[in-house]
């Protein structure tokens, strides 16, 4: 856990615990529940806003303003005045304008009960061992890769011998 903290998505976001991990580590088999990255800010009106600046991976942008614009529709989703999708070449930006309600913090936390802005992810450490596909623990996967490394080395330095 220390030399691998975690799982590093491309499209950043913030995983929430460590218990997931370290149960893909010991195992082999994990989940982890990945939030968005959120601030809120107070907009030159005076009203609260939270902007977006980074999603879980495979969260398609435009799917996820639609999706919200549905949950807004449906009532689901209270206090929400605007939604703009705000990004340009410096990166992710999706500013939610948040209505006249005593705190934004409360919109967020039903942000999160819906799944819009956390989600779950799943990861599997599969290897093929001897044509045989196996479920690993984090060591017994890296013993593997050695193992295999050791072997392709051994392999090709035969192979260099003969050809000399």
């Amino acid at each position: 856990m220390e030399a691998l903290p975690g799982p590093d998505f491309p499209t950043g976001a913030i995983v929430m615990g460590k218990s997931g991990i370290r149960r893909a580590y010991e195992t082999g088999r994990g989940s982890v529940t990945v939030r968005s990255k959120v601030d809120i800010e107070t907009s030159s009106s005076g009203h609260e806003r939270i902007s977006v600046s980074e999603l879980p991976y495979m969260v398609n942008k435009a799917k996820l303003i639609e999706r919200i614009r549905e949950l807004v529709l449906e009532k689901k989703l209270e206090g929400i005045t605007a939604i703009r999708d705000e990004s340009d070449q410096n990166g992710l930006r999706i500013a939610i304008d948040v209505g006249l309600v005593p705190n934004p913090n409360l919109v967020l936390i039903n942000f999160y009960k819906q799944p819009c802005l956390q989600t779950s992810f799943s990861f599997i450490l599969i290897a093929i061992i001897h044509a045989n596909p196996r479920t690993m623990s984090l060591r017994q996967f890296l013993v593997a890769y050695l193992e295999h490394q050791r072997e392709f080395i051994r392999r090709r330095t035969e192979f260099d011998l003969k050809k000399a």
